[in-house]
């Protein structure tokens, strides 16, 4: 992204910036035509934050497995966590399972 070279633009005599300095956050024509998009952003949003919160649940779990497994005599204490360790893997494929197949189409038969 490149800033504009030299200096801002003077303000007008009603003390706001020039029409040509303002800028929109959002463009109107953008909204128009991404209205139809805006159901798969806002899926694609929540996909992404819940494989993250997943990804971390399974860091967490997968550190509690390996200290858990490498104090001596603790195996009954590691049934939990491996437990909940493997149902976040399944949980994981499952949410991803639509992800894939959007991102790269049916598979020919």
């Amino acid at each position: 992204m490149t800033l504009p070279s030299g200096a801002p633009p003077r303000p007008r005599a009603e003390g706001g910036p020039s029409r040509a300095w303002r800028a929109r956050v959002v463009d109107p024509r953008l909204l128009r035509h991404a209205a139809a998009a805006r159901g798969y952003l806002l899926a694609a949003i929540a996909l992404g934050l819940a494989a993250a919160a997943l990804i971390l649940a399974q860091a967490g779990l997968l550190a509690t497995v390996l200290a858990t497994a490498g104090r001596d005599g603790a195996t009954a204490a590691l049934w939990t966590p491996l437990l909940l360790l493997l149902a976040v893997v399944a949980g994981r494929a499952v949410l991803m399972a639509p992800v894939r197949r959007w991102r790269c189409g049916p598979r020919p038969s």
